[in-house]
């Protein structure tokens, strides 16, 4: 029983069978091997035949076709390399006396030439000196660990959907976590962390900015489009367009081809492979994009405007462009075969021209008033009062503002740049600056104040606040680094609550930890739940509350995913090792059936 109870520390039983014993028990049936068939040679057969039909199936799985002959004696000597594998790691179990559940190991075996080295372990282990037989098998787990077994399930194992979910049912751990909360409240009150150095002060307030706000005053003369003094009317426009003021408006308009689509034989086809030339295969619809040949009614000729292509739910296309439309639930292919101009005279077009020809004259009379104002800077390029007087405009005087505090009507990227621009002018009248709200402007600064560094009088408390918080940080930051190393060294996590003046909080394990943060949770499950995971806590900072979290595990209980809390299980890092890859194995597939 010592040689058992020294295999079972080792992870041949932790990586192997541990694994797929447990996964026997979820699937719902287990099997052990207490003997050996009496009929070794047809046992053996039996075996290879087995192997054989189902590497014969999963080929014609995965190829769509049989096996040639050529294939199928590739497949044979696989098989029967295969059994070889598995036939000397159970001569080992039934040398040793091991009365373990071996199946599950036994048909993992692939045939790999990597196992070779521990297939000569075990051929090479003396069955009657115990005293060595540690040492032996501590070189089989690392070969199995580090080498063979795990690599190579990771990298042939194929596994169905259902089964992963059925190994993470039976390897899931329920964790509950330990923590306390530190800040650098604990160090407030201690005197030893104030700042009254004045060299230190002096030093800080010259390595550092301390910039003023730049203000500005200015005068301005504000420019809105005028008002159209008379009526513009439909016939206004028609007269204008009839004396050849306007241009005529135009339309465009789409020489459409309609083609229904029949669910029934027609004269009118179109095979999918042509159709697909023609038209982006996104556009086809869904129900249809698995026949090969289309049948239409005759096709239509249409001349549309977009105003009658958008009542009959057709979109605009480009020219020489087909597409699919649905219509009271018809679908139909619509093609456009030509787009031509052509006058036109609805409400809408002469609607258009109006609102046209209204901006239009605003924006003459508009541009006018700025050439008179281009005109008077020539002669007062350093005075807007007599530019505004000269011109009969009103001359605004804005309030005291900041970058900040600038008006939303002056937000205007040019005249903010303008305005706080210490290189630019201010004694001139600037040149017509469009606001955000069409209106223009012209300006003169009366009054600015650049940013200046502010005196240190002004800013002495505000650097002492600053050097006082970085010591208290930096001091935290020593006091973290010294605690994480007595954890390190095996102490408890409670023993560092009399220094920072907190309590342990604690999580229940059927409960997920409301009271962490998401983040610093998420953090917490990649804590390593091996037997000395409690003495590798993490240190996570939370920048909302400012901060820091030392978090360890508190216990960690294996259960299956249907009897516990989902929210507050993980899935055991050996397994998810062992399911990186999405496929399964023809031996894998066996364990399973």
């Amino acid at each position: 029983m010592q040689i058992l109870r020294e295999l079972s520390k080792s992870s041949v039983v932790l990586c192997a069978t541990g694994l797929f014993a447990l996964l026997m028990i979820a699937s719902g049936f287990e099997h052990t091997f207490s003997g050996i068939a009496h009929n070794i040679t047809s046992y053996e057969d039996r075996k290879i035949e087995h192997k054989v039909k189902r590497l014969q199936a999963l080929y014609q799985a995965e190829n769509k076709r049989e096996p040639t002959d050529a294939e199928n004696r590739r497949i044979k000597q696989q098989a029967i390399s295969m059994a070889h594998y598995q036939e000397r790691f159970r001569q080992f179990f039934v040398r040793n006396h091991y009365e373990l559940s071996t199946k599950q190991l036994l048909k993992s075996i692939q045939m790999d030439k990597r196992f070779e080295p521990l297939l000569q372990h075990l051929d090479r282990i003396d069955s009657g000196n115990r005293e060595s037989m540690a040492e032996q098998l501590k070189d089989i787990k690392d070969s199995i660990r580090h080498e063979h077994f795990q690599d190579a399930i990771q990298e042939t194992a194929i596994i169905q959907d259902s089964d992963v979910e059925r190994l993470r049912n039976a390897f899931m751990q329920e964790r509950s976590y330990q923590w306390i909360k530190v800040n650098a409240s604990y160090l407030i009150k201690d005197e030893k962390n104030q700042v009254n150095n004045e060299a230190d002060i002096q030093q800080y307030y010259e390595n550092n900015d301390f910039p003023s706000t730049p203000t500005v005053q200015f005068k301005y003369i504000l420019l809105r489009p005028e008002t159209i003094k008379h009526t513009v009317t439909s016939q206004f426009i028609h007269s204008l367009i009839e004396k050849g003021t306007i241009a005529q408006p135009t339309e465009k308009i789409y020489n459409l081809q309609i083609r229904q689509l029949s669910h029934q034989k027609t004269q009118h086809a179109l095979r999918m492979d042509e159709l697909i030339q023609t038209i982006d295969a996104a556009e086809i619809p869904s129900t249809i994009k698995h026949r090969d040949v289309l049948y239409f009614s005759a096709p239509l000729q249409k001349k549309l405007s977009l105003e009658e292509m958008a009542k009959t739910d057709i979109p605009a296309i480009a020219n020489g462009q087909s597409t699919f439309t649905q219509h009271k639930g018809q679908w139909r292919l619509v093609s456009n075969l030509g787009i031509s101009q052509q006058p036109c005279t609805s409400t809408a077009c002469i609607d258009h021209a109006k609102k046209t020809w209204i901006q239009n004259e605003q924006q003459h009379a508009q541009e006018k008033q700025i050439a008179r104002l281009q005109e008077q800077k020539l002669y007062h390029p350093k005075d807007i009062s007599k530019v505004a007087a000269n011109t009969k405009h009103t001359l605004h005087q804005s309030a005291v503002h900041t970058p900040e505090s600038l008006a939303k009507r002056f937000r205007s990227q040019a005249l903010e740049e303008a305005l706080f621009d210490p290189s630019a002018p201010k004694d001139r009248i600037s040149n017509p600056i469009t606001l955000p709200d069409g209106n223009s402007m012209i300006y003169q600064v009366t009054e600015y104040n650049p940013s200046q560094k502010k005196t240190i009088e002004t800013v002495r408390d505000h650097i002492a606040k600053i050097l006082h918080q970085q010591h208290m940080l930096n001091k935290l930051k020593n006091d973290l680094s010294v605690a994480i190393k007595q954890l390190h060294n095996g102490d408890g996590i409670d023993t560092l609550t009399k220094k920072f003046e907190t309590a342990v909080e604690f999580s229940k394990p059927n409960e997920t930890p409301r009271t962490l943060p998401t983040h610093i949770l998420q953090a917490a499950t990649r804590i390593p739940s091996g037997d000395i995971g409690w003495t590798k806590p993490i240190l996570e900072y939370d920048p909302t509350s400012r901060s820091w979290y030392l978090v360890s595990l508190r216990a960690v209980v294996y259960t299956d995913k249907n009897n516990s809390a989902v929210e507050n299980i993980i899935a055991d890092e050996k397994l998810h090792s062992l399911l990186k890859s999405i496929e399964i194995s023809s031996i894998y597939r066996d364990i399973l059936s």
